[in-house]
Order: structure tokens, then sequence, then C-alpha cells
């Protein structure tokens, strides 16, 4: 059990750790982030085989909505798939910026 003056000491400590690590700019994509509007965001990272059937990975954009899309050595198919995807993304939220990159 701690004493009065040790707790309040290690109170202290936990505040300034805690100011400090909300001042670290983030080092990894994946980092705990604050959003403009002040609210935390972790990012969700999902690894998604789609060298299956056609039509899955339509399937998959449109069940995890992702906001960001990378496809390691992308077919015709799949460019496509996410260029029909993004399309509609862009035309359910006309404020939503949507863009495909090289």
């Amino acid at each position: 059990r701690m004493r009065g003056p040790e707790a309040a000491v290690l109170g202290r400590e936990a505040q300034v750790v805690a100011r400090e690590r909300e001042e670290l700019s983030p080092q990894s994509s994946l980092q705990l982030r604050v959003l403009p509007s002040g609210r935390v965001c972790h990012p969700r990272v999902d690894i998604i085989a789609a060298d299956g059937p056609e039509g899955i990975l339509e399937q998959q954009l449109r069940s995890a909505r992702p906001h960001a899309v990378v496809l390691f050595e992308p077919c015709l198919e799949a460019i496509r798939a996410l260029e029909v995807f993004c399309a509609e993304v862009a035309a359910a939220s006309p404020g939503v910026k949507s863009e495909v990159s090289d």
C-alpha cells in the first residue's frame, strides 16, 4: 500500500507521461491517432486474399467499407472492382473524397 506522498508523485509522473505521449507524432500508420474532431482513432487492418471466385473482392469491399486499399500484384479485374467500389462510395457520400492512386 502506498502512502500519500508516494501516490502523489506517481500521479504526477503518470500525468507527465500521458502528456508526453499525446505530443508524440505517429511513427507508423498503425499507431493510435487523434482525429481533427478530437476523437481517438486506431486503424484497423484486414488482409484479404481475393484469388477466389469472381466477385469476392467486390463483396469484401462492400462489407469492410475500407478507407484505404492496397492491391498486391493487381489484375485488371481487381483494379476495375476497386474503381467501381470507389465510384459507389463517392456517389453515396458526396462529401467524401475517394481516389485511386498508383
